[in-house]
């Protein structure tokens, strides 16, 4: 909720347990990124999105993990040559909103991909698939 800050915690539940959003970046092994994302999605707050990195996997694969897959959306790409967000149609139009919305304040080249985004349009400097 940004009331904590940034700082490195030991364990994922004391990471992840006020957050509204979770960055997974992880190596590409499917098995651990559905350990990694079912121990954090039990300690997190119901509500946290949880922005996967990958290259080697889609959305679905990457949602198929996680105990609350629509509140999971996957990233590939880098804030150099701009991050593409991956999205399916299990995730909420207001969560690829808002998803979009953060990715483009990380990068201004956040390109949506996946089911289309609506109100997306009006999004400063976005592009919609």
């Amino acid at each position: 909720a940004g009331s904590r800050g940034w700082r490195r915690e030991d364990a994922i539940s004391t990471a992840v347990g006020y957050a509204d959003w979770v960055v997974v970046a992880l190596p590409d092994r499917l098995e651990l990124m559905q350990m990694v994302m079912q121990r954090a999605q039990a300690a997190a707050p119901e509500g946290a999105v949880f922005a996967v990195h990958s290259a080697s996997y889609d959305a679905d694969a990457v949602q198929g993990c996680a105990i609350r897959p629509a509140q999971v959306v996957l990233v590939t790409g880098s804030a150099e040559d701009g991050f593409d967000l991956n999205v399916t149609s299990r995730n909420s139009a207001d969560l690829k909103v808002a998803a979009l919305a953060v990715l483009s304040e990380v990068s201004p080249k956040a390109v949506p991909l996946g089911d289309a985004l609506p109100g997306v349009d009006q999004l400063a400097g976005s592009k919609s698939a």
